[in-house]
């Protein structure tokens, strides 16, 4: 293997396929369909730029530094509403940021440059798969973690303020994604750890820092804020009621440990290598290091104490599996354990590969992906044909979230709610009354149409029966084919798209 690192031409010519793979993989998320997530915050996003204050005038259950970041650079590049290209180049920054980190916080970790850039690579390919590759909250919120940390690194005896900019830059990975918070708690147990002298004032100075941005949300928005993005109502009580199922305690320790266990594109045999290799770990004094890591792990996997939640909530563990590689590599061990822990690594990056570029290049984007894309915006320009300028739809499925954007809707209620509320929560008549009595339209999709779009791939497709009823009671049917609007309180008439 030494050899192999030693080799030029070799390493030009495996960072060259490297650096390929990444753009295969960035380029192809140009050539699918709008994930749901994506579509509801990009609306809210669009509708704060139209001068909505959330928590004030717009109820918002997530926390405000993502949208107003776009917002400001929407209005810094002039972007019209719809450029959803625009925002997934964003995201993308977002994550080269964090392989970047990650470059960084290996190396201080004591690995070389070549296994801090296979850190960094394999970032790209084992977080595609994990919705790593659309606009989620997710990828910001670690960039910003992430940087805390390695700044942390890189500042940990410097000057007072420095430390202040670390704790500020944790702060915004919370006010990105709320589980975002696990940043504060790890880049403590790293000041806490460390042999400074003066890790106790660090630690002051970096809670300083970390208030500060809290502090000014708080004094602008009050503590309307935090009750929003802490106490949202989605979690996994409310979706177990959805589905009939009991919700214990037992119950959620279960899918903690599940997801644990099957942290997404397989990459937990690295981290079972490692706590394998404790012992050596923390003899050769490589402990610090190596307990950040599973604490990362082990503390983001609680977000599934609280929500049921979907591939895009391990994107915050896999760093810190990854991280785990510089570790367990450096380690002074004979020849057959090293062989082992290449192995392990070697399977990771097959079942890596296999997983982003079978599942996600070949089955997805070179298939459907850009007709599934396609067919959102014809269907959104149908609904847009249709609904009047200021008239408002309910859309109560979570698979065809995404119209709200491709149609330039605004919804008559919070996005959280009608885009993944009506799904997986259990509706009364009285909730249904509350969520659609102020709309005009309520939108249903044929499940003819869904299977089209969709190319017969598995969709959320939810229509609860208390909804139903109420739609059946005071709405008119004014559209057929594809695409069923029914209208408040109108007269029923069916109308042909062409």
């Amino acid at each position: 293997m030494k050899k192999v690192f030693e080799n030029k031409y070799l390493l030009w010519i495996v960072g060259a396929l490297g650096i390929l793979s990444i753009l295969v993989l960035i380029i192809g998320s140009f050539f699918n369909r709008i994930d749901v997530d994506s579509a509801i915050i990009l609306v809210e996003m669009e509708r704060i730029a139209e001068g909505y204050i959330p928590y004030k005038t717009m109820h918002l259950n997530y926390p405000p530094l993502w949208f107003y970041v776009n917002v400001a650079l929407k209005w810094l590049f002039h972007i019209p509403y719809g450029c959803y290209p625009f925002y997934l180049v964003v995201h993308w920054l977002y994550a080269i940021g964090c392989a970047i980190s990650l470059f960084y916080i290996s190396k201080r970790f004591g690995a070389n440059k070549i296994i801090s850039a296979f850190v960094a690579w394999l970032f790209f390919i084992v977080t595609h798969w994990p919705q790593g590759n659309t606009i989620l909250f997710e990828i910001p919120s670690i960039f910003w973690g992430l940087l805390s940390i390695s700044l942390f690194l890189k500042w940990r005896y410097s000057h007072p303020a420095l430390q202040i900019i670390v704790g500020i830059l944790a702060a915004c990975s919370f006010l990105t994604k709320q589980f975002g918070a696990g940043f504060l708690l790890l880049v403590l147990w790293l000041i806490i750890t460390s042999t400074s002298s003066s890790k106790w004032k660090q630690v002051g100075y970096y809670l300083l820092g970390y208030s500060l941005p809290l502090l000014f949300c708080l004094t602008y928005w009050g503590t309307n804020i935090y009750q929003s993005i802490l106490f949202n109502g989605y979690g996994t009580d409310v979706m177990d009621a959805y589905r009939g199922i009991e919700t214990t305690f037992t119950s959620k320790i279960e899918r903690i440990w599940g997801n644990l266990v099957h942290i997404v594109n397989r990459i937990t045999p690295v981290v079972y290598v490692a706590i394998i290799l404790l012992p050596i770990i923390f003899k050769q004094n490589k402990w610090r290091e190596a307990l950040v890591c599973l604490f990362g792990i082990g503390g983001f996997s609680l977000q599934y104490f609280f929500v049921h939640g979907g591939h895009h909530y391990s994107l915050y563990m896999i760093p810190f599996a990854l991280l785990l590689i510089p570790i367990i590599l450096t380690l002074n061990v004979n020849k057959y354990v090293r062989g082992a822990i290449w192995a392990v690594i070697g399977m990771t990056v097959a079942l890596g590969i296999y997983s982003a570029f079978y599942n996600r290049v070949w089955k997805i984007y070179l298939h459907n992906g850009k007709k599934q894309y396609d067919g959102q915006w014809v269907m959104g320009k149908k609904v847009a044909d249709i609904v009047q300028e200021g008239e408002t739809v309910f859309i109560p499925h979570g698979g065809i979230c995404y119209i709200y954007y491709t149609a330039n809707l605004y919804p008559s209620s919070c996005m959280a709610d009608i885009g993944y509320g009506v799904g997986p929560m259990e509706v009364t008549i009285a909730t249904a009354s509350k969520w659609v009595s102020n709309t005009d339209y309520v939108l249903h999709f044929t499940d003819e149409m869904m299977y089209d779009l969709y190319q017969g791939q598995d969709y959320e497709y939810f229509y609860n029966d208390s909804i139903q009823q109420y739609v059946n009671q005071f709405y008119s049917d004014t559209l057929a084919k594809d695409i069923v609007l029914h209208h408040l309180n109108k007269p029923k008439i069916a109308m042909e798209l062409q």
